[in-house]
C-alpha cells in the first residue's frame, strides 16, 4: 500500500515537473498591424454618368414631339450632354431635354442633388432681356441611386420662349446645367 502511495506521489510529482518544465520552455507569438481606409474618389467620380444605353439615352421633345433631328449626345466620359434646340420664334415654343443617370460604381451608392442651370445670351449686343426660361424638373433631387443601377425614370430640363424677339439678328442662349452626386456608404 505504501508502495502504491509512493507510486501515486511519484506520478503526481512527475506531472508537476513536466508542467513546470513545459511552462519554462513555452512562448507566445503576437501579430500586430494597422489597416488604413480612405474614400475611392476617382472610382466614384468616373462612374456617375449620364446614361448612353439605347433605352435610357437622352432625347429632346420639341413642342410635344420627340425630335428626330435635334438629338442630344453624351460625351465619351458620360459627364456632359450636348444638344441644340431648334430656333424659337413664337412665345410658348419649348424644348424639353430628358435624361437618365447611371451609377456604375462598385463601391458607392450616390445621392443626387439639385440640378441648377444658367443661361447666357450671346449674339445680341447690349440686350439684357429674358426671352427664354430654363426650368429643371429636379425629379432626382435627394434620390439615392444604388451602385450598379440607372435611375428608374428620367428627369428633364425645359427651355421655353417666354417673350417675343423683334431684332434683326438672331440671338443665342448658352445653357449650362450641373447636378451634384455625393457618394454614400452602403
Amino acid at each position: 500500500m505504501r508502495r502504491n502511495k509512493m507510486a501515486k506521489t511519484g506520478i503526481i510529482v512527475a506531472i508537476l515537473l513536466l508542467t513546470v518544465a513545459f511552462a519554462v520552455i513555452s512562448t507566445n507569438l503576437a501579430i500586430n498591424g494597422t489597416a488604413s481606409i480612405k474614400a475611392n474618389n476617382d472610382e466614384f467620380e468616373q462612374n456617375i454618368k449620364f446614361s448612353k444605353e439605347e433605352a435610357t439615352k437622352p432625347y429632346l421633345m420639341v413642342n410635344g414631339t420627340k425630335s428626330e433631328t435635334n438629338i442630344p449626345t453624351v460625351s465619351e466620359d458620360g459627364k456632359t450632354i450636348s444638344f441644340t434646340a431648334p430656333e424659337f420664334d413664337t412665345i410658348g415654343n419649348k424644348a424639353v431635354l430628358h435624361y437618365w443617370i447611371v451609377n456604375e460604381s462598385a463601391n458607392y451608392d450616390a445621392t443626387l442633388g439639385e440640378l441648377t442651370c444658367t443661361k447666357t445670351l450671346e449674339g445680341a449686343e447690349g440686350e439684357t432681356e429674358e426671352y427664354i426660361s430654363v426650368t429643371p424638373a429636379n425629379i432626382f433631387n435627394g434620390t439615392t441611386l444604388a451602385k450598379g443601377n440607372t435611375t428608374a425614370t428620367d428627369d428633364n430640363v425645359e427651355i421655353k420662349m417666354i417673350r417675343s424677339y423683334a431684332k434683326d439678328e438672331n440671338a443665342t442662349y448658352k445653357i449650362a446645367c450641373t447636378i451634384t452626386a455625393t457618394g454614400t456608404e452602403n
